[in-house]
């Protein structure tokens, strides 16, 4: 298939090394008043030869709008236009003509068609999503009201901790790496470097969120809208996994835990309060009083500065939490401590599934190693009254439970207590944030000897030649954006047939 959307539709064309690539936009309605250089900066955002840690090809990737615009706005009639390839460099591939890649699609490309396009993968060529950029920068325009914002959460073994609450999205471009957290970027930045050095890439992972998406959009049965999502984002190259919401975690989870209960319309005066989080388990609470009497040298440490600091809050250690326990824990900021060391590996999933769960209730989490805490205090307590007076830039948390999350309401102004469902419920938006991540491969061509075959199926060893990113991920940031806002914008045009 080379269509994608029922109502608003892109059809693509063009291969990596062709002429050129393009596409056909069908469904927009008219008289959108379209802003062409968003449309060129989004593109930007996307084109090779960008930066020492993305391929070094040079496109400029100059969109020509060919049909369905005039005098700025779109005439309801098809939106026609073209990319021109600049840069190929097609004698780079002459040498894997007759045998295949290793985890490319050169195999299964022949397997289907009986021949193909060797030249940089042809139509399997990453090259092709510049086509669907361009389509999702009018699905913007055409959505003003929603907002869609995508970053890099992990490359490697370096991962954002921070809930996406806690982040600045305007800071997502400050960056080569396309990582709003400025303290994580930069080791995101070096461990690309060293894998391209080295001749080898690295995968990661993408996080999107969707805000003031109203209720109601998304089509059951068989359309629902976190599935249509799913497949728009495993379209894209290199893609392994979607998860949203609570994603895998949940599945760790008790319905008790993971129910999002709706709450009444807020007063007006009250809107935004956060509000306290209480725990009632009596287990939970009597393990909590046996590790506070088998603290780690790290946490004692800690606690020691906690106890006889002026910070102006006050911290419980070992603190029950919802139906966890923190290391430390302010109950008038809903800000967690946790410290962790090498007893802590083996627990890697069960502590993001915990993070995962008190963030979605507004619990800021701050996190520090072991061994940092005992040769770096310092500027361990410097991160840490950092984090308490941005707490107390905020206001102290109200005594009644859960925080009131998310961005536009939706109809009739529900919200719900916590968000684990990912703002879709029944394949339906519910009105309040939508977010989900995304997992990237790393980059199939790698700069070392493989051993692969021919197409008489013979051994042979590849030694890769070509220009090709060491990690896709950054560059994949404005196509998440992209699809997000097709499928935003097709289920926003079908949902005008829902009701009378």
């Amino acid at each position: 298939m080379n269509t994608f959307g029922q109502l608003f539709r892109l059809t693509t064309f063009g291969e990596s090394h062709g002429v050129a690539i393009g596409g056909i936009i069908d469904g927009c309605p008219a008289g959108l008043s379209l802003d062409l250089n968003a449309i060129q900066q989004e593109l930007d955002r996307r084109k090779p030869g960008q930066s020492t840690i993305t391929t070094a090809r040079k496109e400029s990737d100059t969109v020509q709008i060919l049909s369905g615009l005039f005098e700025g706005k779109t005439t309801g009639s098809p939106i026609g236009f073209t990319i021109l390839n600049e840069d190929q460099n097609s004698k780079d591939y002459s040498n894997i003509k007759e045998l295949y890649r290793p985890s490319h699609a050169d195999f299964t490309y022949d397997s289907k068609y009986g021949f193909r396009d060797y030249r940089g993968g042809g139509r399997s060529s990453a090259r092709e999503t510049a086509n669907w950029v361009v389509a999702g920068a009018i699905a913007k325009q055409l959505l003003s009201s929603v907002n869609v914002h995508a970053f890099v959460s992990s490359v490697g073994e370096e991962f954002v901790m921070k809930p996406y609450q806690e982040l600045d999205f305007s800071k997502t471009e400050n960056n080569l790496v396309r990582c709003p957290d400025e303290e994580v970027a930069p080791k995101m930045i070096a461990a690309i470097e060293q894998a391209k050095t080295d001749g080898d890439s690295l995968g990661g992972t993408i996080t999107c969120v969707a805000q003031s998406v109203p209720a109601g959009w998304g089509e059951p049965v068989f359309d629902k809208l976190h599935a249509r999502l799913g497949q728009a984002m495993l379209s894209i190259n290199a893609v392994k996994g979607f998860e949203y919401g609570s994603g895998f975690c949940g599945a760790r989870m008790k319905g008790s835990e993971h129910n999002d209960p709706f709450l009444p319309t807020p007063n007006p005066s009250e809107e935004g309060t956060r509000r306290r989080i209480i725990s009632y388990n009596p287990k939970l609470k009597a393990f909590a009083k046996k590790l506070r009497e088998n603290m780690t040298p790290g946490e004692v440490k800690l606690w020691a500065f906690i106890k006889g600091s002026a910070m102006g809050v006050d911290f419980d250690r070992q603190r029950p939490i919802d139906e966890f326990i923190v290391d430390f824990y302010c109950k008038d900021l809903m800000l967690a401590i946790e410290i962790d060391g090498r007893s802590h590996d083996h627990q890697y999933e069960a502590d993001v599934a915990r993070q995962h769960r008190l963030e979605s209730l507004g619990v800021t989490f701050i996190r520090f190693e072991e061994v940092e805490v005992m040769q770096d205090i310092d500027n361990v307590i410097l991160a840490l009254e950092d984090a308490v007076a941005k707490g107390l830039a905020k206001g102290l948390v109200g005594r009644q439970e859960s925080p009131l999350l998310g961005g536009d309401l939706g109809v009739g102004s529900v919200t719900t207590q916590t968000n684990l469902s990912g703002g879709i419920q029944g394949g339906i938006s519910n009105g309040m944030d939508i977010y989900f991540r995304i997992a990237f491969k790393p980059t199939a061509t790698i700069m070392q000897k493989q051993n692969t075959i021919n197409q008489a199926g013979e051994a042979i060893q590849l030694e890769a030649k070509g220009r090709h990113d060491p990690c896709v991920v950054p560059r994949a940031v404005p196509i998440v954006e992209a699809m997000t806002a097709m499928v935003l914008a097709d289920f926003y045009l079908l949902n005008k047939n829902a009701k009378v």
